[in-house]
């Protein structure tokens, strides 16, 4: 199976983390970067301790760990995460709120080569954002299926416009605080819509 790239996108408490979960819930090889500290899966562990286990299980069939980075600097920690799944391969990597260590211009490199080249590892990404117009371009250009909730913001609404078309842009607008459009974006179109939770 062909690797994904996976964005869900919306204002807070839309239920991004919700949809995230019920992408990698069942996946058997998983790594979840969580600044926040909002999921349990599998082990969890700071950074150093990440790396470590993230070494000794990674020729396993099956395992899950959330990484929970420290405060310090941020960039640099998810960095080597990123480089360290792209070494180890064939997993997916769940990515909590993107805007938190990259703009819309910039990225960590590490991030940038699994947009671009995660394929060839078979890495599958999912990462959540609260707004679409902090999210690197790169990202959302290499970004295979997108699940949008509500967006008020007026720039937010014209980089997404800018992504998936204006149509589909004016739907998130009008979508209630729960709702949710699927948009392919290779097919180039919405797929499902959920307009209440």
């Amino acid at each position: 199976e062909r690797n994904k790239i996976i964005g869900l996108v919306g204002l807070r408490g839309s239920g991004k983390s919700t949809a995230l979960k019920e992408i990698v819930c069942c996946r058997d090889r998983l790594v979840v970067i969580d600044p926040l500290g909002e999921h349990r899966f599998g082990h969890v562990a700071d950074l150093d301790e990440g790396l470590d286990v993230l070494g000794l299980v990674a020729d396993r069939e099956c395992f899950a760990i959330t990484i929970q980075p420290g405060r310090g600097d941020l960039e640099s920690a998810v960095d080597v995460i990123f480089e360290t799944c792209f070494e180890i391969g064939d997993l997916w990597l769940a990515i909590e709120e993107v805007p938190h260590f990259a703009t819309a211009s910039w990225m960590p490199e590490g991030l940038d080569m699994l947009a671009r080249m995660g394929r060839h590892r078979g890495v599958s990404v999912v990462y959540t954002a609260q707004r679409f117009a902090e999210l690197p371009r790169r990202l959302t250009a290499t970004t295979d299926v997108f699940v949008l909730f509500a967006q008020r913001e007026p720039s937010d609404l014209q980089a997404l416009a800018g992504r998936v078309g204006r149509d589909v842009a004016e739907r998130v607008e009008r979508l209630p605080l729960h709702g949710r459009i699927v948009y392919d974006a290779l097919a180039g179109c919405c797929v499902a819509e959920k307009s209440h939770s």
